[in-house]
């Protein structure tokens, strides 16, 4: 209590960044005092055994086994799911697979052949605390667990989806969805770290010009008909599964499941696509063609109420938005 009126009271002298620190610690002390798996690691759940422990992690068995021998790798700090990795977590992720294949070899499993490692994407994750699955034999599995534990799926994503670089340039890597809409599906994810499509602005326009004409390269060289049955585009933020911009290609669109034709949707308010024609569209005596549109005073994207529609050109238009455009 005395925290939080501290907090407020220095809100009001303008000390913002001291109170957002204030506010996230108090919060993530109410996330690790409500959270099953934390009060697992602290050894306040009777009923859980744990199997395995280091400095690091806690293994222990799910209540809802999917097979004879099912266990989960729980780091011992509170991350919430897959989304909240990075780059700094790969020792931790080594380290959950290679204790959680050491006990099912214990046990028994030819880990090689039989066992099954992954986890739940969001929102599909079950408790707000990641978790990685470990279990086998697979050829015990119900009919249900199969399709819960579906490998690679948009649910579940397995440990053993290895990512091979289909192209690489300075500035971008190409590789393939591991869950592919389609027949061919691919991502193209430039080397800077950009968050999602808010934070482009014109200083991008080559590198988008790059990532689109890359990927039609390679769908072209898979024999996708790059003018009728090709699909390009972007998932507009809160809808982007990952927070690295990326870029989907994907073909042939005739052969895209009912989900996956509502998950890319063209031009909807979750799917911008880009367009191999520029358009023009005619409001108040003006043309707008296939440029940006162009805050002059930022220098930035225009916050759109929906997504815009990404041009040949690289470039967006709103139809709701009053900015005047800048043709490139």
């Amino acid at each position: 209590m005395f925290v939080e009126l501290l907090g407020k009271h220095l809100c009001g002298f303008g000390v913002v960044s001291f109170c957002q620190k204030i506010s996230r610690f108090l919060r993530m002390q109410a996330v690790e005092k409500n959270c099953i798996f934390c009060r697992i690691v602290r050894k306040e759940d009777s009923k859980t055994v744990i199997e395995y422990e280091t400095d690091t992690i806690v293994i222990f068995k799910d209540i809802r086994p999917a097979t004879t021998f099912h266990f989960l790798a729980v780091p011992k700090q509170h991350i919430k799911n897959c989304k909240d990795l990075n780059l700094d977590h790969k020792p931790l992720l080594e380290e959950m697979k290679e204790s959680l294949e050491k006990i099912l070899r214990e046990k028994g499993v030819d880990v090689e052949k039989e066992s099954l490692l992954g986890f739940h994407w969001p929102p599909f994750n079950s408790v707000k605390h990641l978790h990685m699955h470990g279990m086998g034999p697979k050829n015990q599995m119900g009919f249900l667990a199969k399709f819960i534990f579906k490998p690679n799926n948009r649910w579940f994503c397995t440990e053993d989806s290895k990512t091979v670089i289909e192209y690489e340039t300075d500035t971008i890597v190409i590789f393939k969805d591991i869950r592919p809409a389609t027949t061919f599906h691919f991502l193209a994810v430039p080397k800077q770290h950009i968050k999602n499509c808010k934070d482009l602005n014109l200083d991008h326009k080559p590198l988008l010009e790059e990532m689109k004409e890359s990927l039609e390269k390679i769908l072209r060289e898979k024999g996708v008909d790059v003018e009728k049955e090709s699909l390009l585009g972007f998932h507009w933020p809160p809808f982007n599964s990952v927070k690295h911009l990326h870029m989907h290609g994907m073909g042939p669109k005739n052969q895209m499941g009912f989900l996956a034709k509502f998950i890319f949707k063209p031009n909807n308010r979750w799917f911008c696509t880009v367009s191999r024609k520029s358009f023009q569209e005619k409001r108040v005596g003006d043309t707008y063609g296939g440029g940006f549109l162009y805050d002059g005073v930022t220098g930035d994207f225009p916050r759109l109420s929906r997504p815009p529609i990404i041009t040949a050109g690289g470039g967006t238009y709103s139809s709701t938005s009053s900015l005047s455009p800048l043709d490139l």
